[in-house]
C-alpha cells in the first residue's frame, strides 16, 4: 500500500513538474523498538520503489539515550536531528550521510527568542547544516490525563499551564497566519546567514589578499562565539552567552568586512 502511494506522489510531482520530494519516514523514533522496526519498514517499503528517493526522519539523537539515526542508516540519506554535537558532525558523513540538517532546536522558552534567532542563522553557519526544520503552529499535550492537548491559540486554557506556548511562531486568523516575536526572531536568523553566505562569497572571489586575510579574520571571531554543541546537555548553558544586542553587534562586523570587500 505504501508502495502505491509513493508511485502516485511521484508520478503527480512529475506531471507538475516539481521539484525533488524528501520523504520523513517517522518522528523521533529514538531507542523505541515499535518506531525503530515501522521507521525501518517504511524506508524499506520507499526504496523499493526507487532507491534513488531520498529520505529523512525527525531524528531525536542522544535526547533519548541512542543515536537512531545510526540505527536507520540503512534507509536514511539526511540526518536530520534534534541533538547536535561534535560527534554527530564527525560520525554522520564518516557512516554516509550526506548532509546533517538541525530539527526543533529553538528552546522551549515561551517569550525568549534568543534560541531562534541562532537556530536559523549562526547555529547552522557554524555547524555546516544544510537544513533547519522546526515546529511551526501546533502545540504538544501535556503531562495530563484530562488533556489532550490543544492548538497554540488556545490563550484561555494554555494547555493548563503545560508546552502550548513554546512552539509558536504563528496564530491562525481569517486572514493569514500572524507572525509573532518569534517568527520575526526567525527573520533575524534567516538575514545573519545571508550576511555570513554574502561574506563568503566575497571572501572566494575577491583579488585582494590582504582585505581578504582582514575580512576573514572577522569571520572567525564573530564565529568562534557560536558552538559545535548548541544542540545538546550544553544548551542552556550556551544559550546564556547571547543576547539580541550581542548578535546585532556580531552581524555589524559581518556587515562590515562585506564593506571592506565591496
Amino acid at each position: 500500500f505504501l508502495q502505491a502511494i509513493v508511485r502516485a506522489v511521484e508520478e503527480q510531482r512529475r506531471k507538475m513538474s516539481w521539484p525533488e520530494f524528501l520523504y520523513f519516514i517517522g518522528d523521533e523514533p529514538g531507542g523505541n523498538a515499535d518506531r525503530l522496526k515501522l521507521n525501518m519498514n517504511c524506508g524499506q517499503q520507499i526504496k523499493a520503489v526507487n532507491p534513488k528517493l531520498r529520505i529523512s526522519n525527525f531524528f531525536n539523537g542522544q535526547w533519548g539515550g541512542t543515536k537512531d539515526w545510526k540505527i536507520l542508516k540503512e534507509v536514511s540519506d539526511i540526518n536530520c536531528t534534534n541533538f547536535i554535537n561534535e560527534e554527530t558532525l564527525s560520525e554522520s558523513p564518516a557512516i554516509g550521510y550526506e548532509s546533517v540538517w538541525g530539527y526543533n532546536g529553538c528552546y522551549s522558552y515561551p517569550t525568549d527568542t534568543r534560541g531562534y534567532r541562532v537556530f536559523y542563522g549562526f547555529h547552522p553557519w557554524k555547524c555546516g547544516l544544510k537544513g533547519i526544520t522546526q515546529y511551526v503552529s501546533r502545540a504538544f499535550p501535556v503531562d495530563d490525563p484530562n488533556t489532550d492537548g490543544c492548538v497554540a491559540y488556545d490563550q484561555i486554557n494554555n494547555c493548563n499551564g503545560g508546552t502550548a506556548h513554546s512552539y509558536d511562531f504563528t496564530y491562525p486568523s481569517a486572514e493569514g497566519p500572524l507572525p509573532t516575536p518569534k517568527w520575526e526572531s526567525i527573520r533575524q536568523g534567516i538575514n545573519d546567514y545571508r550576511y555570513l553566505l554574502t561574506l563568503q562569497q566575497l571572501l572566494r572571489s575577491h583579488s585582494g589578499p590582504e582585505k581578504v586575510a582582514a575580512a576573514q579574520k572577522v569571520l572567525d571571531e564573530v564565529m568562534e562565539n557560536y558552538h559545535l554543541n548548541y544542540q545538546s546537555h550544553e544548551r542552556y548553558r550556551i544559550i546564556e552567552l547571547y543576547s539580541p544586542e550581542s548578535m546585532d553587534v556580531h552581524r555589524w562586523k559581518i556587515a562590515r568586512a562585506i564593506m571592506d570587500l565591496l
